[in-house]
Order: C-alpha cells, then structure tokens, then sequence
C-alpha cells in the first residue's frame, strides 16, 4: 500500500502546541516506521516548508 501526506499533517505535526499535533505527530511516526511507501509531493513539502520558516508559525521549535 502506499500514501501520500498533504502539507497540513506535516504543519499540525511540527507544532506542539497546535491542539491536532498529538494525532498528526503519532501518523507521521507510523508512516515514516513503515511499511507503506510514502509519497511527497511537490506542492505538499514547499507548502510545508513556506509555512513553518514564517516567523508567526510558532513561538519556538
């Protein structure tokens, strides 16, 4: 089987104090563990990438 992460689980999983980090974060640790491929788009990791180097993303890491 293989699945493909939209930009929005990467974000809500990088930010801890975001109330949907904890499901997002436990996602991402079970997709990266495998056994499915994992797919990332394009658009999906420069749209990551654009919202969390914003300085308003977060207070800290």
């Amino acid at each position: 089987m293989s699945v493909t992460v939209d930009a929005n689980v990467l974000v809500f999983a990088s930010n801890a104090a975001d109330p949907t980090f904890r499901p997002a974060r436990t996602l991402v640790e079970r997709l990266a563990a495998g056994p499915e491929l994992v797919y990332l788009f394009w658009p999906a990791v420069t749209g990551y990438l654009r919202i969390v180097t914003h300085p308003a993303f977060c207070r800290g890491p």
